[in-house]
C-alpha cells in the first residue's frame, strides 16, 4: 500500500476547492492510502467550510508564502509520496494511480505533467497551453509546475523541500535541486485540469508579472541555473533594447521582432507543427515585458523593504 499525501495551498478559494476536493474524493485509489491536507493562508471567505465537508486535514499558516506552505503540509505528513495541487485544478480520475505507476522507472524522483486547460478556454488558455505543452508524451523534462507534481518522500526531504525565500518560481528550483540526482518525468497520463490559468491578455500579463518576481532573488542570490538564463536574459535584452532607438530606430525594430520569429521556430522545432503562430508570437511579447515589469517591481519593492 503506498501512502500519498496530497497537499493544496489556499487562500478564500471558495469558488474553485470544491471542484478541486470533489475530484480527489472521486480518484481511483487501488493500492493507495490517501491523505488531503490543506494549507491555508489566511482565509476570510467560506474556503474552510467547503474544505471540512470533504473530511481534509487542514493547517493554518496566515504568515507563509505558497513555498512555506507546501512544505508545511509535506513536513506534517509521512506519507510515501507527496503529490502538489492547486486549489483551481481537478484531477483526472487515474491521477494518483498512473503517477505511482511510473515511480518503478529507475532514478525518477518527481513525476507530473503540465496542467491542460479545460474544454471552453479562451484563446489566450488554448494557446500558451499549446507551448507549454509541447512536450506532451513520456519523456524526461528540467521541471514540472507545482500544480501537477508528484515526489518521492525520501526525495523531498534530501533537498529540504521548496525554498521558502522564493515568492514564486519556487517548483522550478526546486526541480533544478532534484534533478541533479534524480530524474524527472512528465507523462501525460497525469492528468491535471486548471481552470485558473489566464483568460485574456491582461489576466496573462498580470500573472505572469508575478510570476517573474521569483528571477531577480535567484540573480542577486546566485542561485540562477544554466536552464533559466533565458528567462532572465529576455527581460534585459526587452529593457535595455529602446536605448537603441534612439541611435539607429531601423537596427531596433528589427532587433525586436527578430526574438519572436526565432521563439516561433523553436516551438516549431520542439514540436514539428505550430498551432495558434500568430497568437503565440504576440503572446511571447506580453510575456517579455511581463517579466520586465516584474523585474523593476521586485526592484522596488526591495529597495523598500
Amino acid at each position: 500500500m503506498h501512502k500519498v499525501a496530497v497537499i493544496i495551498p489556499v487562500k478564500n478559494e471558495e469558488k474553485n476547492i470544491g471542484r478541486c476536493l470533489q475530484s480527489l474524493k472521486g480518484l481511483c485509489t487501488a493500492g493507495i492510502s490517501l491523505d488531503i491536507i490543506v494549507v491555508d493562508n489566511g482565509s476570510n471567505d467560506s474556503t474552510l467550510e467547503i474544505c471540512k465537508e470533504y473530511n481534509a486535514t487542514i493547517e493554518l499558516a496566515p504568515h507563509l508564502r505558497v513555498s512555506g506552505l507546501r512544505n508545511l503540509g509535506a513536513f506534517s505528513s509521512n506519507s510515501d509520496y507527496l503529490a502538489f495541487i492547486d486549489a483551481d485544478c481537478e484531477a483526472n480520475e487515474m491521477w494518483l494511480v498512473n503517477a505511482i505507476e511510473k515511480f518503478s522507472i529507475a532514478g525518477v524522483g518527481i513525476v507530473g505533467c503540465t496542467a491542460t486547460v479545460p474544454d471552453n478556454a479562451t484563446w489566450v488558455q488554448k494557446s500558451w497551453n499549446y507551448f507549454r505543452s509541447r512536450h506532451r508524451g513520456t519523456k524526461f523534462v528540467s521541471w514540472l509546475n507545482s500544480m501537477n507534481l508528484i515526489v518521492r518522500r525520501d526525495v523531498f526531504d534530501e533537498v529540504n523541500g521548496f525554498d521558502e525565500n522564493l515568492e514564486t518560481g519556487e517548483d522550478v528550483d526546486f526541480c533544478y535541486r532534484v534533478s541533479k540526482k534524480f530524474k524527472i518525468l512528465s507523462s501525460d497520463d497525469v492528468i491535471v485540469y486548471h481552470y485558473g490559468e489566464a483568460d485574456s491578455i491582461i489576466n496573462f500579463f498580470k500573472k505572469e508579472v508575478w510570476r517573474g518576481q521569483g528571477n531577480l532573488y535567484k540573480l542577486l542570490n546566485f542561485k540562477v541555473e544554466k536552464k533559466e538564463w533565458k528567462s532572465i536574459f529576455m527581460p534585459l535584452y526587452f529593457t535595455f533594447l529602446p536605448l537603441l532607438l534612439l541611435t539607429n530606430p531601423l537596427l531596433s525594430v528589427a532587433l525586436f521582432i527578430f526574438p519572436g520569429i526565432v521563439f516561433l521556430f523553436f516551438v516549431y522545432f520542439q514540436t514539428k507543427e505550430i498551432k495558434y503562430p500568430l497568437q503565440i508570437f504576440f503572446l511571447f511579447y506580453v510575456y517579455s515585458f511581463s517579466r520586465v515589469v516584474s523585474f523593476f517591481y521586485r526592484t522596488k519593492r526591495m529597495k523598500y523593504t
